[in-house]
């Protein structure tokens, strides 16, 4: 039962970021080809968001380091109800998270 709510709350989050995205692409493009907006509204429309190569480095370092956490929790035999299970993959996709801040930052700067 659980997991059927599980795929069901997977199957919807799913759609949700799929409207969003096509929503702000037709919001964006409206906007650009506007005659009425000022120069600077369109110079940060044009520059909001985050570039695709850093999008794609956060979920390659986040998921990258799930995995690491995985096995180590192959590694140590922990179960799914023990407490140290959370801790190995919270702590495992923090480190991929701060990772990828601090590469972004110097990239950025």
């Amino acid at each position: 039962m659980a997991g059927d709510v599980f795929v069901v709350l997977i199957i919807f989050s799913a759609l949700v970021m799929i409207v969003k995205a096509s929503v702000d692409a037709i919001v964006r493009v409206k906007a650009l080809k506007s005659s009425d907006a000022s120069p600077e509204v369109l110079k940060a429309i044009a520059q909001a968001g985050t570039p695709f190569h850093l999008t794609a480095l956060k979920w390659g370092l986040g998921l990258g380091c799930l995995g690491v956490g995985f096995l180590i929790i192959d590694a140590l035999n922990l179960q799914p109800d023990q407490p140290s299970t959370w801790g190995v993959l919270t702590l495992s996709i923090a480190t991929g998270l701060l990772s990828f801040y601090g590469l972004a930052r110097k990239n950025l700067m």
